[in-house]
């Protein structure tokens, strides 16, 4: 199976890859290099299709998404970034083939980074709405909306 992992360079994304490059094709796309021994690094930004274009003649059977602009990024950068990047990287990959789509939120979706943030129920549910007020969690939130949207147009995707 060939993964592509976003954000490998980060602390999750290099554990992650570390962990299935034994069993697994890996490629890890990020801007920094990930320094993995086993696994193929691309270097670039998944927002961009000129970077994705890097993959072409991969046959990526599944992606891990973890790289973000974190929550000390604008609303306009994790906005431009979390959101329209997330449905580039998606939409670039669906035309490909790929069906297995792997995304890291945030509890931040739901607003808890607000001081102010009160949860509507105990335990948070899943379908908790979007409280946040920052951006950041918004931008996390409209992630899994995107993801979800490609699932109901193509019910093949999981």
């Amino acid at each position: 199976m060939k993964i592509l992992i976003t954000g490998a360079s980060g602390f999750i994304g290099n554990a992650l890859a570390k962990s299935l490059a034994d069993k697994h094709d890996i490629i890890c796309m990020s801007r920094k290099n990930p320094q993995l021994k086993n696994s193929r690094w691309v270097k670039g930004d998944f927002s961009s299709f000129e970077d994705l274009r890097q993959i072409d003649n991969d046959d990526i059977d599944a992606v891990v998404h973890l790289a973000a602009v974190t929550g000390s990024g604008s609303e306009r950068e994790c906005l431009q970034v979390n959101v329209l990047g997330t449905r580039n990287l998606m939409r670039y990959l669906i035309d490909k083939g790929c069906k297995k789509f792997v995304m890291a939120s945030s509890i931040a979706a739901v607003g808890l980074q607000d001081i102010n943030f009160r949860p509507v129920q105990v335990p948070i549910p899943d379908e908790h709405p979007c409280l946040d007020s920052y951006g950041y969690g918004f931008s996390k939130y409209l992630m899994e909306e995107i993801t979800k949207f490609y699932s109901r147009q193509n019910a093949d995707i999981s």
